[in-house]
């Protein structure tokens, strides 16, 4: 497509020449996951990492990371005992330590990996597991983590199972 300019006279000059390409832009976290894109959040410009609670219920864990992405944030990734701790300390004190699951970043939609933390290729080496509901590994049951915000454990759930709300970091 080419635009022009009509000048007084009838003189068209050529501007500028657009050159559209098509490409495979994603849509959804789940397009995001299979074209192998990274989803990099801002970062706290003081350093270690601040939580957010999203009031908004989302669908899914896909959503979940498009909310907290959205947000100029990343789904929650607790990577250890510390940062446990202050998860906790923010839920006690904005009052979220009630008895729901929120959903976290660790997952394993990747087949025949272990879990990670959302769409990047960190492992998750400090699992919390309520025993009673650890998912059972398998490169054929993808799953998604869950934290619950007053034991602090977690349960593994389908992807695409529930509406939650979701733990955003920065």
């Amino acid at each position: 497509m080419k635009l022009f300019i009509v000048l007084a006279g009838g003189l068209a000059v050529l501007l500028h020449t657009l050159t559209f390409i098509a490409c495979n832009v994603p849509r959804t976290a789940q397009d995001m996951l299979t074209q192998n894109l990274c989803i990099c959040p801002c970062g706290n410009p003081k350093g270690g990492k601040l939580f957010q609670v999203s009031f908004d219920v989302v669908e899914n864990w896909y959503d979940a990371v498009a909310h907290c992405n959205a947000l100029g944030m990343s789904i929650a990734a607790i990577e250890d005992a510390s940062q446990l701790v202050q998860l906790q300390q923010y839920l006690y004190r904005h009052r979220y330590n009630r008895n729901v699951d929120y959903w976290i970043g660790a997952n394993n939609l990747v087949s025949g990996r272990k879990l990670r933390w959302g769409f990047t290729e960190r492992e998750v080496h400090n699992a919390n597991w309520d025993g009673a509901r650890e998912p059972r590994f398998g490169p054929s049951r993808a799953f998604c983590a869950t934290i619950n915000g007053f034991s602090m454990l977690w349960s593994g759930s389908d992807c695409e199972a529930k509406s939650r709300q979701v733990i955003c970091e920065y």
